[in-house]
């Protein structure tokens, strides 16, 4: 049976690892391979093998080369520095310590190579033969690695000798070390060769690599990285040299032997790992005068003068703080990234708002270059601050991320005052958001890095705030919204969806019948035009507040090709923006001969799968025609997004319930998770029967009334990884119901999931509001219930809508994302886009009803 990529890579040994650093996409992912590189440089430690560490350098040094990522990775691994060639200038100076004392063992077998070439003769060699045989039985991997080391230096005497001497190697490492040493053609080009030719498994991994989508193969092997494991690791078998950066993890590796460590998103839990260990970090923040002294929080800054801000990442919370210390698990190999910016423009110094961290081994971070200029080094962040000429209270905000997901958000306010008044909080941080206090950065470093980050604060009241971090592209940007057009746009967006829904912008009743029962392709060409004005003038209320256009144009050239689009949100707050029916390709709304993109349309005439169709990839061929609609203009047709919510103020106190936000993979122990379904009994019941197929039907639980499905809800045995309604609701007062069972039924409100005894801290499942002919799971509506499903039970998402829907839509619409989800494995943004192509391939555009308040790289994996 043929093999598949993730087959072959699903338990890689150590020698793969040059080979998956060459596929691997992202910084985190290269910091990542070279923390677990730099594990492998020394001889003496069991399964070690520094080839490993030569070639991985050597991939490292040509892949950043020339680059400002370049010290961020040397500083993880410092082998990288240097580099000059296949064997690399730092090789070279081990051989001034051989020559003054010749080494022996498995030192004598690394070093061949060069020895050779410094003294030519049988006796290295015949060392370097007596070793391989002693470490023979060891593992497979090693065994072959050491072949191929010495292949190209043997007599013929001593080859006939070698089947002997690795009889201890086990099947099918035995017979590849035969063939290298049969094939080997003289000394190898390279270190990278040289392993290569020591895995039997990199011809056809090369080949289907090749035959494979190059995002599809970086991420299996960004997954594969954390799978690299040393197999006779014992803690009590290694020494920690102090303050050598070449340690990976060493001291907490001795503290925390026990400790799972991921670095990808199925690691095997009962391996003996050696890879780096994550570490509880504190951060911490504060001000300063300009040459550092820390300033008083209860006192005033002066106009006009030049502060500092600082963000630190330490063990303990910094004494000088001015906030209590707010948790977060960091890894070894990763890089933070800190924003600093302001929505009226002050306090802020221009170029100077982007700073890094890498934490190296051990779990310490390392502060970057000083924004604004300045050292690197310390785990203190500086950036530097300008009060401006008049008194008054300016906020700035202070954001962290790990590969554009954002993990905190403090809002610093800053009192200025020309006198320097005493004043009780004239300085304070208040801690906003929280994606998770103890994130997995290792589970982010294996999936792929979202696009862009947006936060949009939009209080229900007065002028709101919008921001976004760029990624790769550095953009940062946080302004003011307009009270009035930015929330008229959102009522109208809205509207438009109804209307496309049901024939009328107003809130459903039960007078309104769904508009798509019977397809009609000339119905769906005008309702897309109606959307896409829609979408368009919600685009331009944004984006008009990106002052200058400079930033405007940034942000529409950065979400022009498909991404992953983060949009992070808070529960305190009531607006939410429907970011799927976002519409930013040029548009004159008011012109008279708007008309379909040709191109797209036709494929949707045809029933085409529109996901590799070019209008959906970012290259509609008519993106400048500003009077021609292309249905690969709104964000919900062409990227993946979900809606994360804070864990605000639900992990107040930093307790154990903090652990289960930012929650990026749903693990479930056995083949298939557990479902609990919950019905009304006046649907169709194929459906929720369906769903509840799911499941493992030991564990699973099918509910239609509302009592067993609280108890069942909150049952300590019972520990559900999907949670779906398919029902009724309905509003009692402001306080929004899901009614299950026969329509007399009373209904399940927030507080009975926000009930204790609820704690689903363990499973973290995804939860389906699939509410049918009801306003209760509309976003106005819905945030009671993400309170309790989220913040309080543990779940990791909630899947709601944006308008009211019907169940000829609502049926299928869960059966192509949950079997793109549960089923195929897709992350949850990619299965939300494929559900909504594949609806609109039918001719309906309906799919951008629904959201996702959740990661979008949110996948579901068996094996937890």
């Amino acid at each position: 049976m043929a093999s598949s990529l993730e087959d072959l890579l699903g338990d890689p040994a150590p020698s793969l690892l040059p080979w998956l650093a060459r596929r691997v996409r992202g910084a985190e992912a290269l910091l990542a391979v070279a923390a677990v590189a730099a594990g492998m440089t020394e001889i003496d430690v069991p399964d070690s093998w520094p080839v490993v560490a030569d070639a991985v350098a050597d991939v490292l040094a040509e892949r950043v080369a020339g680059t400002a990522f370049a010290a961020r990775v040397e500083a993880v691994f410092p082998a990288v520095a240097g580099r000059s060639g296949p064997s690399g200038a730092f090789l070279r100076s081990v051989l001034a310590d051989a020559a003054k004392t010749p080494p022996g063992g498995a030192e004598t077998l690394y070093l061949l190579p060069w020895l050779r070439e410094r003294a030519p003769g049988a006796e290295e060699t015949e060392t370097a033969l007596t070793t391989l045989g002693n470490l023979a039985g060891h593992s497979g991997w090693y065994s072959a690695a050491m072949c191929a080391r010495i292949a190209p230096y043997l007599s013929e005497a001593q080859r006939d000798r070698l089947p002997g001497l690795i009889s201890a190697v086990p099947d099918p490492w035995f017979d590849g070390c035969l063939d290298i040493v049969e094939a080997a053609p003289g000394p190898w080009a390279s270190p990278e060769a040289e392993l290569a030719a020591a895995h039997p498994d990199v011809p056809e991994l090369t080949r289907l690599a090749g035959l494979t989508d190059p995002g599809t193969v970086a991420g299996l092997c960004a997954v594969a990285v954390g799978r690299v494991r040393f197999e006779t690791w014992e803690p009590s078998d290694r020494t920690p040299r102090t303050g050598d950066p070449r340690d990976v993890g060493f001291e907490d590796d001795l503290q925390e032997s026990e400790e799972q460590v991921y670095l990808g998103s199925d690691f095997p839990e009962s391996a003996p790992e050696r890879l780096p260990v994550p570490a509880e970090r504190v951060v911490s923040t504060g001000l300063s005068d300009a040459d550092g002294t820390p300033l008083n929080p209860g006192r005033c800054l002066s106009t006009a003068t030049d502060y500092r801000y600082w963000l630190e990442i330490a063990a303990e919370t910094a004494p000088d703080s001015f906030e209590p210390g707010a948790p977060v698990t960091i890894l070894p190999g990763t890089e933070l990234v800190v924003t600093l910016s302001s929505a009226d423009g002050a306090m802020v110094v221009p170029g100077a708002d982007v700073g890094r961290f890498t934490v190296l081994p051990g779990g310490s971070a390392e502060a970057g270059p000083r924004p604004g200029g300045g050292p690197a080094g310390g785990p203190r962040l500086w950036f530097p601050l300008r009060t401006p000429d008049r008194p008054g209270e300016h906020r700035i905000v202070c954001r962290l991320y790990c590969r554009q997901t954002l993990l905190q958000t403090r809002q610093v306010t800053l009192t200025v005052d020309d006198e320097r008044t005493e004043l009780t909080g004239a300085l304070r941080s208040e801690l906003t958001y929280v994606s998770d206090s103890t994130l997995r950065t290792g589970d982010l470093a294996a999936q792929p890095a979202s696009t862009a980050s947006l936060h949009f604060d939009l209080p229900r009241a007065g002028a709101g705030t919008f921001g976004f971090f760029g990624g790769d592209s550095g953009l940062v940007a946080e302004t003011l919204l307009a009270e009035n057009p930015v929330q008229e746009a959102i009522t109208e967006a809205r509207e438009k969806l109804r209307t496309v829904a049901y024939g009328s912008p107003q809130e459903y009743t039960d007078a309104f019948r769904y508009r798509y029962a019977v397809p009609d392709l000339d119905r769906t060409a005008d309702d897309l035009v109606t959307l896409a004005i829609a979408g368009y003038r919600l685009w331009d209320a944004i984006n008009t507040s990106l002052s200058g256009g400079r930033r405007a144009k940034a942000l529409r050239d950065l979400m022009r090709a498909p991404g992953i689009v983060e949009i992070a949100g808070r529960l305190d707050h009531g607006q939410v923006v429907p970011a799927g029916l976002l519409y930013d390709h040029p548009l004159t709304t008011t012109s008279e001969e708007l008309s379909l993109c040709p191109d797209s349309f036709g494929a949707i005439s045809r029933g085409e799968d529109l996901r590799g169709h070019r209008c959906f990839l970012g290259a509609c061929s008519r993106y400048e025609d500003r009077t021609v609609v292309c249905p690969g203009g709104f964000w919900g047709f062409r990227h993946q997004i979900g809606l994360p919510q804070s864990r605000l103020p639900a992990v107040s106190g930093w307790g154990p319930s903090a652990a289960v936000g930012g929650v990026r993979v749903i693990r479930h122990p056995g083949e298939r998770p557990t479902v609990v379904v919950g019905a009304s009994t006046d649907f169709d019941p194929r459906h929720p029967a369906w769903a509840y197929g799911l499941g493992d039907p030991s564990l699973s639980e099918y509910h239609e009334r509302q009592r067993p499905l609280i108890d069942a809800l909150g049952a300590p045995d019972l520990r559900p990884h999907l949670v779906y309604f398919y029902c009724h609701g309905m509003m009692d007062g402001r306080i929004p119901l899901l009614q299950v069972g026969p329509l007399h039924e009373m209904g399940i409100s927030p507080d009975n999931v926000g009930d204790p005894d609820t704690d689903w801290s363990d499973c973290t499942p995804l939860v389906f509001l699939n509410g049918c002919e009801t306003t209760a799971v509309q976003p106005a509506n819905v945030m009671g219930f993400l309170r309790s499903f989220v913040q309080h039970a543990g779940a990791a998402g909630v899947i709601g809508t944006e308008i009211t829907v019907f169940t000829s839509l609502a049926a299928p619409v869960a059966e192509r994302l949950l079997t793109e989800f549960v089923t195929e494995g897709r992350s949850l943004g990619e299965a939300l886009l494929a559900t909504r192509l594949g609806l609109l391939a039918s001719g309906n555009p309906l799919g951008l009803a629904y959201v996702a308040y959740a990661p979008p790289q949110l996948v579901m994996r068996a094996g937890g």
